[in-house]
């Protein structure tokens, strides 16, 4: 696990460099100091632990004598900064939005979930006498993915940019997951585990639009939807269906990840974090909806004008890749598809093995 995290962890930074702009190097430089620092924490971590334990294997490591605190301590940090949590998070925004936004699509939907795919391994095979559901640890993760969530959104509403607003977004979306599995409930690890797939389909589509909107239109700011579905029906018809995912509408990926997440809330008997959740939909429709209200109801713009409108659609080399991921959005809104079948399985498989 830790070889394929540091290889997880310094790809990325030849990726956000791609530019070679001022501004590129110095996110890629941001993120590329936090994640060394996180990557010699997470071995200091694994050192502690094999040097404690005598293995490595992730079927036993949890049982007997609980690893030391400073190993936990530095395991949070080092996944923590790779997740992009609150307070970790001050690469992410600045990585996304100097990165291409093919690069941007691949940090959002993967790269960040390593270090979630990571924090599931510690909390229920490398420290689980940690997180026991009674214990400081969990009410951290808990409270972690609470700030996550909801400074990812109020943020994210005071984005102009578009790729800004989608990289708080992004910081937001990692607390969901963060809190899925700090709840210790088969239903809320399930709605982590499936966020992973539902979250990967939305924001991918979303900052490949992000992407196609500034090669095609030099397009960067939301306040510039404005008509914009007239010349861009298909294009704009996926943002819409990823944002409606985003905020968690019915019949979208986004919806069954929450529907699960606060399932999982009850579980815990915790109702008060469902109460989050809602609240943070709500946010989200805030920074979510008027572009795309914008792009399809304008108010007052060029686009109306009198011989001003022209069909103008993105190439297919960029227009498929869209809209296969805004079907795998629709795909992920339907019950009992297959990867939810599978998250539902592999939580069972993790809370009862």
């Amino acid at each position: 696990m830790f070889v394929f995290f540091e290889m997880a962890s310094l790809i990325p930074y030849i990726l956000i460099l791609h530019s070679h702009s001022s501004l590129a190097h110095k996110a890629a430089s941001k993120y590329l100091y936090m994640c060394v620092i996180g990557g010699f924490l997470v071995f200091y971590g694994v050192v502690v632990t094999y040097w404690l334990k005598d293995t490595g294997d992730f079927s036993v490591i949890g049982n007997g004598q609980a690893i030391p605190v400073t190993a936990l301590i530095a395991f949070l940090i080092g996944f923590g900064i790779k997740g992009g949590v609150v307070p970790l998070h001050s690469w992410l925004p600045d990585a996304h939005s100097v990165s291409p936004s093919s690069i941007s699509c691949l940090l959002s939907g993967i790269t960040v979930k390593v270090g979630m795919f990571s924090l599931i391994k510690l909390v229920y095979y490398i420290a689980p006498s940690y997180f026991n559901g009674q214990t400081i640890w969990d009410d951290l993760l808990i409270g972690v993915a609470l700030v996550s969530i909801m400074l990812g959104s109020v943020v994210a509403i005071g984005q102009k940019r578009i790729k800004r607003m989608l990289a708080y977004s992004t910081i937001s979306q990692m607390g969901y997951i963060v809190l899925g599995i700090a709840l210790m409930t088969t239903r809320g690890l399930a709605g982590a585990l499936y966020h992973f797939f539902s979250h990967s389909m939305m924001k991918g589509s979303l900052f490949l639009i992000a992407g196609a909107l500034k090669h095609e239109k030099d397009i960067e700011y939301l306040e510039d939807f404005k008509g914009l579905a007239r010349e861009m029906p298909i294009t704009m018809t996926c943002y819409t269906v990823a944002a409606l995912s985003m905020v968690g509408i019915p019949l979208f990926g986004g919806f069954t990840s929450k529907w699960y997440l606060g399932l999982g809330c009850l579980d815990a008997g915790n109702p008060y974090y469902l109460g989050v959740l809602l609240l943070s939909s709500l946010l989200n429709v805030i920074y979510f909806f008027p572009p795309a209200i914008n792009a399809f109801f304008p108010r007052d713009t060029v686009h109306k004008k009198k011989g001003s409108f022209r069909f103008d659609e993105l190439s297919p080399v960029m227009l498929v890749p869209i809209v296969i991921l805004a079907l795998g959005v629709i795909y992920a809104g339907t019950f009992d598809n297959f990867m939810l079948r599978l998250a539902r399985r592999a939580a069972s498989g993790i809370m009862f093995r």
